[in-house]
């Protein structure tokens, strides 16, 4: 009896138990269950599905990479990059290059050996979604630069190479809804000795180094860019005014005594825009180019007053269309006006009209493979800011010949990118009339005899071969190398020169290769080197070679933050010695060094 109670009170205790654990349970909130049990039913019958192997690889989408867009200055992080290079390392870049930095503040500043001296700065004060104004500076100069030219036959008569060259601007942007409208003013003052001397045919030419020379510019500008809507379809317009002043100080005697330093007005005008339509797009662009030139010519007699006066106009149509495998672009520039001057070594009168054909094409062949041409033509007004950028050394007498490219163009290979790598190989022809070639004219001056190095108009035309290769690995590694040769003679008693002009020193052959390794984010190690092979100008009429131009470089940039950064960079690392041009050599090793903050 006892045993019947007892089993009673234990199953009546279970089933309160079993009760009160199913309540608990249904009070619980939605994924607390941590201990669940599932219970399949019997009928559950298990499908075993097996995994076959397709007989083809699945078809990758080619990822199309997103436009370029303009960057805005805001928290965009800074990229490790070089500073200005050491002056007068290679034949071009004499000007200070005006590099905006992608922030809203920027200060850089470094020197080195030679007393040379970079640095530049800017700041925003203006900086809004549509509003932006800035201020900007900067400067390059060196001081003690030495003469290292194989030519000079005596070290007594080597100078050392001075200059100061310094750059100023305001820039004004305001974003309105019916376009844009940008304006900007500048100044470039450069103050600069003539270094340099020669022997060359048993005559010894050397400038007066302890005269300095000063060249002041300055203009404005002003461009407006908008946008309307004809027939459904957009229609992109622009618009643009400016005026640049140029003018040297003095002439040195041995050029011409008692002569002026000339001295340059040019003003130009555009207006053009771009339909786009079904079809394509059609851009028709009008640009007047004015210039206003005062100086002398003739150093031989004595100098020679010359106030010339030139109006170019030039008409520019194209016609763009491309689809999935085919880029095609067409015109022509037709350019009215005497482009060739008779001052300077001009070509002589070769008419008031002038056209040009402007043909590109892209094709295609297979993904990463694709043929392509680029044709094009025009004039170039080689006015003195024009020439003093290309050469600070250039006469400062007389005004030179324009160069008008008749045809100038190149057809080849593309290929890539594949993993990070691309190449192009290409071969090209070119024709010109007023091309620049670097003469050196003696003349005598109080028994002393000097060489006036004048750019002087040719007829020339000529091939050249080429190629290029980029290979990029993430953010790690960044490789870009190119060559380029111009076959060519020496024959200077034909109408037309041979040969395809690769610059002012007239190189043959054009080599350059940079690496750049940021193994960490901190940390960007560059290594690269520049040639110019095969160099040559005119001398008593006939070709002098000149040594080839090989620099070496190599630098690093530590960055502590997104603010600031540390640089140093070396240039003629094998301690070469070669000219720049005729006469005046570059630096040996150097070494610069510096600080860049970003705010």
């Amino acid at each position: 009896m006892n045993k019947k109670i007892l089993l009673s009170v234990l199953i009546a205790c279970a089933t309160a138990a079993g009760a009160n654990a199913q309540q608990t349970t249904s009070a619980q909130p939605a994924g607390k269950e941590l201990n669940k049990e599932i219970t399949l039913e019997k009928d559950f019958v298990p499908v075993e599905k097996k995994v076959t192997k397709k007989a083809t690889l699945p078809k990758v989408k080619k990822i199309t990479p997103p436009a370029k867009t303009n960057l805005d200055y805001s928290d965009t992080p800074v990229d490790i990059t070089m500073p200005n290079t050491i002056p007068t390392m290679m034949p071009y870049g004499y000007r200070t290059a005006h590099n905006f930095s992608d922030k809203r503040g920027y200060l850089e500043v470094g020197g080195g050996m030679q007393a040379n001296f970079d640095g530049s700065a800017g700041y925003r004060f203006l900086d809004s979604d549509n509003s932006q104004a800035g201020i900007w500076v900067q400067h390059n100069s060196t001081w003690a630069g030495k003469n290292n030219s194989t030519l000079i036959p005596d070290d007594k008569m080597r100078t050392k190479q001075l200059f100061n060259d310094n750059r100023a601007g305001l820039y004004f942007n305001q974003h309105l809804k019916a376009g844009t409208l940008k304006l900007d003013a500048g100044v470039h003052f450069d103050s600069f000795n003539y270094y340099g001397a020669h022997k060359m045919d048993d005559l010894t030419n050397y400038y007066d180094a302890d005269k300095k020379q000063a060249l002041l510019e300055f203009g404005v500008n002003g461009a407006w860019d908008g946008k309307l809507k004809i027939s459904d379809n957009d229609l992109y317009y622009r618009a643009n005014a400016s005026f640049n002043h140029a003018g040297y100080d003095m002439v040195p005697e041995f050029y011409a005594p008692d002569a002026k330093g000339a001295k340059e007005n040019v003003v130009q005008f555009g207006i053009g825009g771009d339909y786009e339509f079904e079809f394509g797009t059609v851009t028709l662009d009008l640009k007047g180019d004015y210039v206003n030139f005062k100086g002398a010519q003739n150093y031989d007699a004595g100098p020679l007053p010359v106030d010339h006066n030139e109006f170019v106009f030039t008409v520019a149509p194209r016609y763009k269309w491309e689809n999935d495998v085919f880029r095609a672009q067409a015109g022509f520039d037709l350019v009215l006006g005497d482009i060739f001057n008779n001052v300077a070594g001009a070509t002589g009168n070769e008419g008031k009209f002038h056209i040009a054909p402007v043909v590109k094409l892209d094709v295609d062949i297979v993904d990463g493979a694709a043929i392509f041409v680029d044709l094009k033509g025009g004039n170039t007004i080689n006015s003195l800011s024009h020439m003093a950028s290309l050469d600070r050394y250039s006469t400062p007498l007389g005004m030179s010949t324009n160069t008008w490219r008749p045809i100038d163009g190149e057809a080849g290979f593309k290929f890539g990118p594949f993993a990070g790598f691309s190449a192009k190989l290409f071969a090209g022809y070119g024709m010109a009339k007023g091309q620049l070639v670097r003469v050196s004219e003696f003349t005598t001056f109080q028994s002393d005899l000097y060489a006036a190095n004048t750019y002087q108009g040719y007829k020339m035309r000529g091939v050249k071969f080429g190629g290029e290769i980029n290979y990029k690995y993430r953010s790690l590694v960044d490789v870009a190398a190119s060559l380029t040769y111009a076959p060519g003679n020496d024959d200077l008693t034909s109408e037309w020169l041979n040969g395809y002009s690769l610059g002012l020193d007239g190189a043959r052959m054009v080599a350059d290769a940079n690496v750049k390794v940021t193994p960490i984010r901190q940390l960007a190690v560059e290594l690269g080197m520049n040639y110019r092979g095969q160099r040559r100008f005119i001398e008593n009429d006939k070709y002098v070679d000149l040594n080839n131009a090989f620099n070496l470089h190599a630098g690093a940039t530590w960055r502590f933050d997104k603010t600031l950064a540390v640089w140093v960079k070396t240039n003629n690392l094998l301690n070469r010695k070669y000219d720049v041009m005729p006469g005046q050599g570059a630096q040996l090793l150097n070494v610069m060094g510096g600080v860049s903050l970003v705010f």
